[in-house]
């Protein structure tokens, strides 16, 4: 007997099958925080990314206008509203979704919450284990929406391996990716700020 995975599709009922076994072993107290934050991860980064990133962008283009008001510059201007993640189609869009919503996945998964307890009873695994199921349902709908706007960008409604021959592109223009530039120096800069507030309560001890 074999099983042949045609689509990433396919792959959705073993994820909700992984994720519940981790729910089942965790327990609900602790796995109902990770469900939490991930259906908000995915809110902000897959449902909403137009009006998250937009929030993040207008916070970034106007820095340099904010501190030439504070030098006596009125005459500062904010950077190009498409500098940093680009048009929500673009490539620069893409990777920033995808940046953030690891990065916050990796805040949720990582984070101590007050509530949280050892599963000591049978009932406490079983909602573990529907809301680990959930938790993979996210998971499988965020890794979707990624690939479908790769696809949408890559004008291919097909990912390789599924059937086609691999190609490696040879760049003849490198504008396309100095327009990365900026996006991925910004999302570093938020990683190694996040990293550096988890770090703050170390310094007191």
């Amino acid at each position: 007997m074999s099983f042949t995975f045609t689509t990433f599709q396919a792959l959705l009922l073993p994820m909700i099958l992984v994720f519940a076994y981790f729910g089942y072993r965790r327990g609900a107290w602790l796995e109902i925080g990770i469900t939490g934050g991930m259906a908000l991860v995915v809110l902000l980064t897959v449902f909403f990314p137009v009006q998250f990133l937009g929030f993040i962008n207008r916070i970034i283009i106007n820095i340099p206008r904010v501190l030439g008001l504070l030098v006596g510059n009125t005459n500062a201007q904010p950077l190009p509203e498409d500098l940093i993640f680009g048009s929500p189609s673009s490539g620069q869009f893409l990777l920033a979704r995808v940046v953030l919503f690891f990065l916050l996945a990796f805040l949720v998964y990582s984070g101590r919450y007050a509530w949280a307890r050892p599963a000591k009873t049978n009932s406490d695994r079983i909602l573990g284990l529907i809301l680990g199921g959930f938790t993979g349902l996210l998971w499988f709908v965020a890794l979707n929406d990624f690939l479908n706007a790769l696809r949408a960008l890559r004008e291919n409604p097909v990912i390789p391996p599924e059937g086609t021959t691999i190609t490696i592109p040879t760049i003849g223009d490198v504008a396309g990716l100095a327009a990365l530039v900026p996006t991925i120096a910004v999302v570093l800069l938020i990683i190694l700020a996040v990293l550096a507030v988890r770090r703050l309560p170390n310094l007191w001890k």
